[in-house]
This record gives structure tokens, sequence and C-alpha cells, in this order.
């Protein structure tokens, strides 16, 4: 495989939110809420919790497989530190399998999400990077009983399409079916993005985002980022590991 189809796999990944985008809903009856109330909900809290997130770790996995020829795998584990209001650093615990993958494919991710998050007003959850559309409401038992459509309202690669699901006491997000905004290279024929988020002490945040895309000449490439034992913690704590990445410029929240 050539090496610029790695490149263009790391850049099918960077998706946060990390799947079957689109996929057919049943019908819904109407929701207590309307649309816009709905979204100001979800505006508000993700705003609250920008403002009230001091800082946490957590343990992560990045996984990729890809099953064309070759057939190729590689993990990294690690400790993910986030500082308000808009630092991540990784340190990485143990890294296994293709030395190709682990380079091109999640080492990138890694840096690139840690990019991200510093400039994570380009890609915030509101009227002002989304159009938001087609609201159900289905009582749900884990509290997720509203779901919506999002479209951005600029092609970005960091942006996104598809469904949410809502946790209607908090607006928080609890889990995405979604697909890139736009496409990230021709070498990647289709991307679904699943993620799900978990509530740790109040925030919603990520626990595991897996990524399924096509690749044109072959093959499906899947990443998978699990996130555990997460840690609330004030920004001005240390962390030691001994390995980390660079303060470079890697699930989202």
């Amino acid at each position: 495989m050539k090496l610029s189809l790695f490149r263009a796999l790391a850049l099918a990944f960077l998706v946060p939110h990390f799947s079957f985008a689109g996929s057919v809903q049943t019908p819904a009856p109407a929701a207590p809420l309307t649309l816009q109330q709905v979204v100001a909900g979800i505006v508000a809290r993700n705003q609250r919790q920008t403002d009230q997130l001091p800082g946490y770790t957590s343990q992560r996995v990045y996984s990729v497989t890809y099953s064309g020829f070759p057939k190729l795998s590689a993990q990294i584990t690690g400790t993910m530190r986030y500082s308000a209001p808009g630092t991540k650093t990784f340190a990485i615990s143990s890294r296994t399998g293709s030395k190709l993958l682990i380079d091109r494919i999640l080492l990138r991710l890694v840096r690139t999400e840690i990019d991200a998050q510093r400039n994570f007003r380009n890609s915030t959850l509101n009227d002002q990077n989304y159009i938001f559309s087609d609201l159900n409401y289905s009582k749900a038992a884990d509290g997720c009983s509203y779901s919506l459509f999002v479209t951005p309202k600029h092609p970005s690669p960091i942006l996104y399409r598809g469904r949410l699901w809502i946790n209607e006491k908090d607006f928080g997000v609890c889990r995405m079916e979604i697909s890139p905004s736009k496409n990230p290279s021709f070498w990647i024929r289709s991307t679904e993005i699943h993620q799900a988020n978990e509530q740790v002490a109040g925030y919603w945040l990520p626990s595991e985002n897996r990524t399924t895309s096509q690749v044109r000449l072959g093959g499906v490439a899947t990443l998978q980022i699990l996130c555990s034992h997460y840690r609330i913690i004030m920004p001005t704590a240390s962390l030691h590991a001994p390995s980390a990445l660079p303060r470079h410029p890697g699930c989202l929240h």
C-alpha cells in the first residue's frame, strides 16, 4: 500500500466524535420540546462544560486494522491528559504492530487531536458551525430520548454530518452516528463513525469511537479508540510517564 494511502487514512480518522450515518429511523412521536429549545440546551450545556471542566486524565487504547493486502494492524496505549481551556498531551505506555501504521496513522491521529483541541471553537457543536434538523423524541431507558440531524454550515475535515442522540435531562450528547462532511482523500471511498459518550462526575466525555473506512483500492480500515479510567483533575496537577509525545498541536470532548 502506498504511503499516500496511509496519509489518507489518517485524515479519515480526524473526525472526533467519533456509524452508520443516515441510517433509517423509525418515526418517533412529536418531541416535548421544540428543535430550537433542544439546540439551545445543547449549546448552553457545551458552554458550561467548556467553562467548568478543569481537566482530566484517561487511559486510551488506539488500534487500527487494515483488511486489504497486505493485512496490517497496530495499537498504542497510554494516558491522555486534558487541561483547561484547550491543552492535551499524550503519554505512551506501549506500542505494538506495524510501525508504519503506528507512525502514519495512530501517532498522526493523536497529534491532530491535540491540535484540534487547541482550536476547538472551529469544531464546537453550535449553531455557528452546524444546521440542526429532524428532531425526534422516543422515551429511552438511558435518558437519551432526543435525536436530531446535524449538517455543517461549511465543508471541513473536522466537521461531520449525521444523527446525534441527546440526554433529555441535561442535553448531553450520548452517542453519534456520523460521517465526515468532507471526504479527506481520493483514496477513501466512504467513512462511517460511531461514538459513545459517558457521564463522568457530571461531564459528558467519550468512551468509545469506532471509525470504518472503505478504501478505494480495496479493503477496509477500522480504527477504534477506547477511553476509560477517567479522573477529573485540576489543571496544575502534573503527569509523568516513561514515554511521551511532544506538546504538538488526539474520542474529543
